[in-house]
């Protein structure tokens, strides 16, 4: 059922999460990248000794800002040039040094802390 080719004729019922019919795969794919994203916040939380605990919230009140999302050229190359010195020694060229405790610090506040925990369909 899930190897079928979408065309501009498969019905829309393909793309709506179900618990019978064409909506499975849907809701399928949504519970995983659901359980995808609440692993991620976990090891997150884990890996930063966060105890507090994540707010739980369903599907349908969930907004962009509430999910780990960026965009590289728009979100992550300002940030790293932010982090980044260079200096020019006579004879030596270009050094480049990064600031990588504030850049992860950064990193972590803007898309990764905070972040709740979603709950399935």
């Amino acid at each position: 059922m899930c190897c079928i080719e979408v065309t501009n004729s498969t019905p829309i019922a393909m793309f709506l999460p179900a618990n019978s019919g064409r909506g499975r795969c849907a809701l399928a794919l949504n519970n995983f990248l659901v359980a995808l994203h609440n692993d991620f916040v976990g090891r997150c939380k884990n890996l930063l000794k966060d105890e507090s605990s994540s707010p739980e919230i369903p599907l349908a009140n969930i907004t962009k800002a509430h999910l780990v999302g960026y965009d590289p050229e728009k979100d992550f190359l300002p940030m790293i040039l932010a982090h980044c010195d260079y200096s020019l020694k006579v004879g030596e060229g270009t050094m480049v040094e990064f600031n990588w405790k504030c850049l992860e610090r950064q990193l972590v506040d803007r898309f990764i802390r905070g972040r709740p925990r979603l709950t399935s369909l």
